[in-house]
């Protein structure tokens, strides 16, 4: 693939991380946009960590935190590694001129903003995002025989709010805040838990496991948040191992972005990077 196209995904949540990493890998050299405060609670499964240790490893390449849009375009073709640019309302340079912009916000509800003709190719993950409204294509993201599908004409399948089962569980897999505040934990991500312990608090109200396994997700201890914002994950296997790497929905989705740049280039389709 060709690259000299300059690639920017919003977000480096799981999501948006996996997005990032098959673009390297497929010979494009992108830059991630992250909020100065991530709210990823996969942490170990995303490059969001970047923004708090400087640099963060995902499956062989590392993002690095970069301190203006200079740094982070002069870093872009180094080998192994994904810039990571922190902004405020995750907004990209004026000044540069994009090839492909990729919003992996994962919206739910809400309605995706008009990317179209702000790069060459502008590409929404998930619902709220209709192809040829807001964006030029969609990708799917729910579980289902379409996850990673790439939609050049509709939309997305509606937010459900229902989680997928595992071990029998669903929702009651998640906390979210009870009310706004900031959220303490003294936990990490892979951490046990066992039914009815605390996973951490927000403005003080104690968050309490509803099931037992290790924690799969956890959001950053000191983060602000609003009523309702996820917090936690817990993986009922108990297995650690399901809270690193790149997990299947998001390699799915991740192909589908690199299929959605190919499908746009196909003369420039060619090679392999990291």
């Amino acid at each position: 693939m060709d690259s000299s196209l300059l690639a920017v995904i919003l977000s480096a949540s799981d999501i948006g991380s996996a997005a990032a990493h098959a673009l390297k890998r497929a010979g494009l050299h992108p830059v991630l946009v992250e909020s100065p405060a991530p709210a990823a609670t996969r942490r170990r499964m995303a490059f969001a960590g970047a923004v708090h240790a400087g640099r963060a490893e995902l499956e062989g390449l590392e993002a690095l935190r970069c301190a203006g849009p200079g740094e982070a375009l002069a870093a872009r073709e180094r080998p192994g590694v994904i810039p990571l640019l922190p902004s405020a309302g995750l907004e990209v340079p004026p000044d540069w001129r994009l090839d492909v912009l990729v919003d992996a916000r994962m919206r739910k509800r809400e309605r995706g903003p008009r990317l179209i003709g702000r790069a060459a190719l502008t590409v929404g993950i998930g619902p709220g995002f209709r192809a040829g409204e807001q964006v030029d294509a969609v990708i799917e993201s729910n579980w289902g025989p379409r996850l990673g599908a790439v939609l050049w004409e509709g939309g997305a399948e509606e937010y459900t709010g229902q989680h997928r089962q595992i071990e029998g569980f669903g929702n009651e897999r998640y906390l979210y805040a009870p009310r706004g505040g900031r959220f303490r934990t003294a936990l990490d991500v892979g951490a046990p838990v066992r039914p009815g312990d605390i996973v951490g608090t927000v403005a003080g109200v104690p968050l309490a496991a509803m099931i037992g396994g290790v924690l799969r997700g956890l959001a950053y201890d000191g983060l602000e948040v609003g009523e309702g914002a996820k917090l936690a994950e817990i993986d009922p296997t108990g297995d650690p191992a399901n809270c690193t790497g790149i997990a299947h929905r998001p390699a799915r989705i991740a192909q589908g972005v690199v299929e959605a740049v190919r499908t746009r280039w196909p003369e420039k389709a060619g090679g392999q990077g990291a």
